[in-house]
């Protein structure tokens, strides 16, 4: 698929970026203990005035969290000296990855230092999302995607402690809180849990549905069958009736 020259300059930016934090390049002088964005260009934190904040908030309103357990293992800022540009999303290791709203992939690889297998796509209003360190990549350079779509299994590859996935939200190359963008996780796990259920429940009636439709089935096949044979005998009897 043709990827775009303004596609490769916004990838090249974030790529650049997103190696440096990976490599432990600038060290974190932050002082904020919940941080909201990374000041572009510098090893610095912001915080987002409520204006700008929701400016955001009402792009990703419709985006969704990239697994459907959602639990943080460690929050976007500061962490061990360095700064963490993303959130970590508790899974283990094959747990489905989804594409947190409709966009194009700009990155599918494994070539970005400490990343390991990545995808990142790009939406509206110069927002992108990174999901890294899985073990399986569904989806390729330039393709297009949707909301809730399959795009890779989480791993443990690149940089990385244990199982998990890693994600972030940009604007541009700047690097913004996911947990100050999105759904409270708490919200997120109970929706997903109900559409589970309902899921569970409707596959239960299609299967009560299917079953009652069998045995239907079954109860005209054995009517027509004695039907069948009550006629054959009364052709029979008429036939030697007649002889």
């Amino acid at each position: 698929m043709r990827v775009y020259v303004r596609d490769l300059i916004a990838l090249s930016m974030i790529v650049f970026f997103m190696s440096s934090c990976a490599s432990g390049r600038y060290h974190d002088r932050i002082t904020e203990k919940r941080s909201s964005y990374r000041v572009r260009g510098k090893d610095q934190t912001g915080v987002l005035s409520p204006r700008e904040q929701a400016k955001i908030k009402e792009s990703v309103n419709e985006w969704r969290w990239p697994v459907n357990d959602v639990q943080i293992t460690s929050e976007f800022g500061k962490r061990s000296g360095h700064h963490h540009d993303g959130i970590d999303l508790r899974a283990g290791i094959g747990t489905k990855v989804f594409a947190a709203a409709n966009g194009k992939v700009l990155y599918s690889g494994s070539k970005i230092s400490g990343y390991g297998k990545m995808v990142v796509i790009k939406h509206e209003k110069k927002l992108s999302s990174v999901y890294a360190h899985n073990s399986k990549i569904y989806v390729k350079q330039g393709q297009n995607v949707r909301r809730g779509q399959l795009i890779a299994l989480s791993g443990n590859t690149g940089r990385s402690t244990g199982p998990h996935v890693h994600f972030e939200i940009r604007q541009g190359v700047t690097s913004i809180n996911p947990s100050s963008l999105m759904v409270s996780p708490q919200i997120a796990r109970e929706a997903n849990r109900r559409i589970a259920n309902s899921t569970s429940s409707s596959s239960g009636s299609s299967v009560s549905r299917t079953s009652v439709n069998k045995r239907s089935k079954r109860r005209r096949n054995s009517r027509y069958d004695q039907y069948e044979t009550r006629r054959v005998s009364q052709s029979s009897r008429m036939s030697r009736s007649g002889g």
